[in-house]
């Protein structure tokens, strides 16, 4: 009867709503897009009535507590760990089944966005998808949302690449293509990386850009820390720190605490929710902490990994779960997110979530106000700002700098450099396929490409086609490409 059913209603959708849209903590994580979705794909189950209130229903354990979690009724196993990743995930017959065997039924978008009686309920379905008994049809979700979140200006700008389909095809491939010789090690590192010789004491300092194989370099980290005598600090207080000062967390103390010994070791993954390194003051405090190791024979290595910028820009937008519709909109607002996490300091909005790379004002937005000069990308290349004052650029202050394709070949580095000739590194934080993007149009691509302007002039510094540094940065002439076999499986 139930395959009947399904058969019945073949292609008919419904809506899938965030389980709790009020809720702006920022320890959930972002708000998600309501999406019309098949009958046949999953999502968490909260369910309602007139009595009762909201419940929410999963496969539970310890760290999934709520004021209404409940155990699954009947006979439909859907798992603990399917996106949504907290709650278990099920299909609309199984969640409507699981519903109504303990006397209620799914609950509607408007009891889940005009009342918080289903957050807080349990199995960590604040801020993920859940279904609801509304029903939709693709055309009119993507009629609805791009008209809701898609402004004016970027439908007009989608619209004029049409005009530039072959210039785009032409300008946009290479861009695309991964990058078959980087330059990533800077002229004090290289005889100990080509050597493959190991740093006696020191610091590496690790500066994770979102989306580019930061967390997979954050784990073997802390894996290494547990075979060696390297401390690991995790150099990420944002929720913890209520005065928003990165120089005043506790894991700020835990680092200084460590680098004040005789000849220290330690690993510090610096996470992009902290200011980048080239925020003047934490680079004043590196380039002191450089001159305190040497003074004591050690190094310290300033490290990180880049992404050539659509992609980046586009596994973002998956790893978040967006919808189609809102593409356009998304990638204007999450521009060239490499170099602000290199410069921007983050700041607290009115309801205490982060800020700053995500921001709408006009001298940040868009690639053309960084690329000005004196402006963002100036200042990170050339050290240089409208003002005539000079401060490190990238090249001055960064030791190794790798590159997504060719991760294997920095980890390795890593690895050879703390005493493990050989070693293993799981893909951390990968996208789930059911979460893939459809092949995208000209359009949308032309529309990536056009508002990661200056990531994109960042990796071409990097990427040397004929010797390091090529034309386009003079100052990573004497850089060198990163070693062309691995030693990481």
């Amino acid at each position: 009867q139930k395959a009947y059913r399904e058969d019945q209603v073949a292609g008919e959708s419904r809506w899938q709503y965030d389980g709790c849209p009020t809720d702006n903590r920022p320890d959930v994580g972002r708000q998600k897009l309501p999406r019309c979705a098949l009958l046949s794909s999953r999502a968490g189950i909260r369910c309602c009535n007139e009595t009762s209130g909201c419940a929410s229903v999963c496969w539970g354990n310890c760290w999934m507590t709520g004021s209404r979690q409940l155990q699954p009724r009947t006979a439909a196993r859907f798992t603990l760990g399917a996106e949504p990743r907290h709650g278990g995930a099920a299909t609309y017959f199984e969640a409507s089944e699981e519903c109504a065997a303990w006397g209620m039924r799914l609950c509607t978008k408007v009891e889940l966005s005009q009342s918080s009686k289903c957050c807080r309920t349990g199995c960590r379905l604040d801020n993920a998808l859940v279904w609801t008994a509304d029903r939709c049809t693709e055309s009119t979700s993507s009629a609805m949302y791009a008209a809701e979140h898609v402004p004016s200006y970027v439908l007009y700008n989608l619209r004029m690449a049409k005009q530039y389909r072959e210039q785009f095809n032409n300008r946009i491939l290479p861009h695309r293509k991964a990058c078959s010789r980087w330059c990533g090690l800077a002229p004090r590192f290289q005889a100990l990386a080509e050597s493959h010789g190991v740093l006696q004491c020191g610091v590496i300092w690790f500066m994770h850009i979102g989306k580019t194989g930061g967390s997979t370099v954050t784990s073997l980290l802390r894996k290494l820390s547990m075979q060696t005598h390297w401390s690991f600090v995790d150099f990420w207080d944002w929720q913890r720190n209520p005065k928003w000062q990165w120089n005043a967390s506790q894991e700020w103390h835990e680092i200084c605490k460590l680098i004040s010994e005789r000849q220290p070791h330690l690993l510090v993954h610096h996470h992009h929710f902290v200011p980048g390194v080239l925020d003047p003051s934490l680079m004043a405090w590196l380039e002191a902490l450089r001159g305190h190791l040497q003074a004591q024979d050690c190094q310290l290595v300033v490290s990180t990994v880049l992404r050539e910028p659509v992609s980046r820009a586009l596994s973002e937008f998956e790893y978040n779960m967006q919808i189609i519709p809102v593409l356009a909109e998304y990638i204007y607002t999450h521009s060239d997110t490499q170099l602000k996490t290199f410069s921007l300091k983050m700041l607290r909005d009115g309801k205490g979530h982060g800020s700053g790379l995500y921001t709408r004002d006009p001298a940040l937005q868009g690639s053309h106000a960084l690329m000005q000069p004196g402006g963002m990308l100036s200042l990170a290349l050339n050290g240089t700002n409208r003002n005539g004052v000079r401060q490190q650029p990238i090249s001055e202050l960064f030791d190794v700098v790798g590159v997504t394709n060719r991760l294997g070949e920095f980890l390795s580095i890593l690895c050879v450099a703390l005493g493990v000739p050989t070693c293993s590194a799981e893909p951390e934080n990968k996208t789930p396929d059911c979460n893939k993007l459809p092949p995208l149009n000209t359009e949308l691509l032309w529309w990536a490409e056009k508002h990661n302007q200056a990531d994109v002039k960042l990796y071409e510094s990097f990427c040397a086609s004929s010797s390091c540094g090529g034309d386009a940065d003079p100052t990573l002439r004497l850089w060198r490409e990163l070693p062309a076999k691995t030693q990481v499986s």
